[in-house]
Order: structure tokens, then C-alpha cells, then sequence
């Protein structure tokens, strides 16, 4: 990404405290300006950037609609333009030529990320990946508007299922820890007076921590 590349770049350049003197940190030479610098490093260091973090996704901005995904069923500017709002329209006709260019080329690059040879995980964001963001690339609006929308609510529903997956691992925590127990008061290892102690223990700190409070609230 854009981000990282201007980041990694922006590391290795350090600025001397006295004077307009720049060290490079990969080789420890040093330069007179910063237009020295950046010869050196592009001449001399680009090797440093890893394969893949030079690529800048506001370069594929057109192909993968960044002025447009982050439109939802609720959002202002998708209910003016369902509504037919002027002010919205797009500056020049759309041209089914120039849509099917935009097609080849998101298509180009799902075959670049996800070569649908390899692998089943691959070939599904393949698949997904053309269906949705590849086929919004038309002029029919309602159903550009249309795969945008599930392409927006598709990711919210990620966020979802991450937080139902971590709710569900919290909950089979609980329920082994209980288990480990009741396992271990039947073996015999726990005894029942060390559930009895547990349980005290337990509630002693519950009153230690009510009475730590009631104090407080008194001194304010």
C-alpha cells in the first residue's frame, strides 16, 4: 500500500539535529540535502521495498469503486440519488464501452490477487470478487447501486460474525473452566472444602472490593 511504502521510506531518512543534513539509516551515509537523499535511497535502496508494498491501492481507485463503496441503504447521498438529485448526477454519459474497459480491467487484477487456479480459498474471492465489484462496473444504475450496497453490507456483516465467533470462544472458555472443576472435585483432587474455601474466597473479594467502594463514595 501507498501508506506503507511512504512509511518504510520515510524510516530510513533521518534528519541531523545541526543544519539541513540527512543520514540514511540502512547505510549511514550522509547527504547535504534531501533532494540527495531521495536519489540515493531510489537509486540504491528500492530493493528494500518488499514485492507487493509499492502498489498504491488509490491507483486501482477507479477500478474499485472508492467513490462510491462506502455508500449504505441509509446514507444521504445514495437516497439523492435514487431520488434522481441533480447535484449528484455524473459529469459525463455513461458508455457501456468504457464500462466493459473497466470490467476487463478489474478482472485483470482479480486474476493478478486471487488466481482462481490456486486453491479453493482463492478461487472463491475470485468469484466474489468479479460478481461484485467487477460486474458493478455498468451502466445500469439500480444494479451497480445494488452491488454496492451488499458490498457494503457484507462487510459490516464480517464485523458481526467476528464479534459472534468471539462471544462463542468466551462462552466454551467458561464452560471448560466449570468442566476442569467438576472434573476435579469427582477425581477427588478438589475436595469439598476446597470448592467451600474457593467460594469464600471468592465472595470476600466481592466485599473487600463493595467495601473499598463504600469508602470512597464516604470520603467524597
Amino acid at each position: 500500500m501507498c501508506f506503507t511504502r511512504h512509511l518504510q521510506r520515510e524510516q530510513a531518512k533521518v534528519r541531523r539535529p545541526s543544519g539541513n543534513r540527512f543520514v540514511c539509516s540502512l547505510c549511514k551515509e550522509r547527504f547535504s540535502s534531501e533532494e540527495a537523499w531521495e536519489r540515493h535511497y531510489d537509486r540504491k535502496h528500492h530493493i528494500h521495498i518488499h514485492p507487493g508494498r509499492d502498489v498504491c491501492l488509490a491507483d486501482y481507485c477507479e477500478v474499485l469503486h472508492c467513490d462510491k463503496i462506502n455508500l449504505t441503504p441509509t446514507s444521504r447521498q445514495l437516497r439523492a440519488q435514487q431520488a434522481g438529485d441533480p447535484t449528484l448526477a455524473p459529469h459525463a454519459p455513461c458508455r457501456e464501452s468504457a464500462a466493459e474497459q473497466l470490467r476487463e480491467s478489474c478482472r485483470d487484477l482479480a486474476a493478478a490477487c486471487f488466481p482462481p487456479d490456486a486453491g479453493p480459498a482463492a478461487a472463491k474471492l475470485h468469484r466474489l470478487f468479479v460478481e461484485g465489484v467487477c460486474a458493478a462496473h455498468t451502466c445500469d444504475l439500480e444494479l451497480q447501486q445494488d452491488l454496492l450496497v451488499q458490498l457494503a453490507a457484507s462487510e459490516k456483516g464480517t464485523l458481526g460474525y467476528k464479534l459472534l465467533i468471539g462471544l462463542a470462544l468466551g462462552a466454551m472458555a467458561i464452560f471448560y473452566a466449570c468442566l476442569w472443576v467438576y472434573h476435579q472435585y469427582r477425581s477427588g483432587s478438589l475436595s469439598r472444602g476446597d470448592v467451600r474455601r474457593l467460594r469464600r474466597k471468592k465472595a470476600n473479594n466481592i466485599l473487600e472490593f463493595l467495601g473499598l467502594q463504600q469508602r470512597k463514595a464516604h470520603r467524597v
